[in-house]
């Protein structure tokens, strides 16, 4: 919890533009170039290049730090060049309590948000705000956030609202976002105890493509959050409005994994507390920001079933 309410309190400074330009003069002749990065960097190898951030800011004290320094980058970026009409920031939700021992699956959900896990997910929407993203944004336009309807996921949504002084509808809660790549809730728990809740292990195996039962592949399962974030795979996107637009949703960490894994098949980070992804549509490919590294991909045909419902 130490390092929780550490990371609360170093929002501000540790994601502020100053601190973004030391970390990213880092790592300079390291790079590789996207023209979405306002240094052209994107960044490989986290571990390697936080060890040499750590030497410049103390402040930067691990994976996770340096990964939303540069996601709020990559973010605030978008919103300057405006290539894109929207842009998607999925999150983990904030720090919660521990799981009971051998949970059930209401149990696992009954389980709530940390109050160090509160202030860290104002914090994040503070860090918004000042970065020009958040309140009197003239760059960026929020749309109605989306949460699963989880109580977590929710305060955590609620938090970085409040945190970065926007007004918007209240979230919209929906299954998706808490269960959406399960094609079946029964065979999903039953395979989830199989594992012992190793929820790793069932994302590595749909990672090689095995049917697992119970869960969409990685592929159907992108198809259904894309359709739902309403991008549209049969059209470039490009600025259509003034404001950019920013769809913040909160989900769970085997939700953001698969659809993490979808993008990086060989292998990924599990997403910390808070950590997000950005997702985004350009040029007919989906462009997708995690863990520092940006990767475009061709977008496959939009699904349109009953099954997104």
């Amino acid at each position: 919890s130490s390092n929780i309410l550490m990371s609360a309190f170093c929002w501000r400074r540790l994601l502020s533009p100053q601190t973004a330009l030391i970390a990213t003069a880092a790592f300079k002749g390291q790079r590789r170039q996207s023209k979405h990065s306002i240094s052209g960097v994107t960044v490989a190898d986290g571990t390697h290049f936080v060890q040499k951030a750590v030497k410049l800011d103390p402040m930067i004290q691990n994976r996770k730090d340096f990964a939303q320094v540069t996601l709020m980058k990559q973010l605030f970026a978008l919103a300057e060049s405006r290539t894109t009409d929207r842009v998607v920031l999925i999150l983990r939700h904030s720090a919660r309590g521990p799981i009971p021992p051998n949970p059930t699956g209401e149990q696992i959900m009954a389980v709530p948000l940390t109050e160090a896990g509160e202030r860290e997910a104002e914090e994040f929407g503070i860090s918004l705000r000042q970065h020009g993203l958040g309140e009197g944004s003239t760059s960026v336009q929020w749309m109605q956030p989306m949460t699963s309807s989880v109580d977590r996921c929710l305060r955590t949504v609620e938090a970085i609202i409040r945190g970065a002084g926007v007004k918007t509808d209240p979230p919209l809660q929906d299954d998706i976002l808490k269960k959406g790549n399960q094609s079946d809730g029964r065979q999903a728990w039953k395979e989830a105890q199989r594992f012992n809740l190793q929820m790793g292990e069932i994302v590595d195996r749909l990672a090689v493509g095995e049917n697992v039962p119970g869960y969409w592949s990685l592929a159907e399962n992108a198809a259904r959050f894309r359709a739902h974030f309403g991008f549209d795979s049969n059209t470039s996107a490009g600025p259509q409005g003034e404001r950019m637009e920013l769809l913040v949703a909160c989900t769970h960490d085997l939700q953001l994994a698969s659809i993490v894994r979808h993008f990086f098949p060989d292998k990924a980070v599990w997403p910390a507390f808070l950590e997000g992804a950005l997702w985004w549509q350009e040029d007919g490919k989906d462009y997708f920001f995690y863990d520092s590294v940006l990767i475009a991909k061709a977008c496959v045909c939009r699904r349109n079933d009953k099954s997104l419902k």
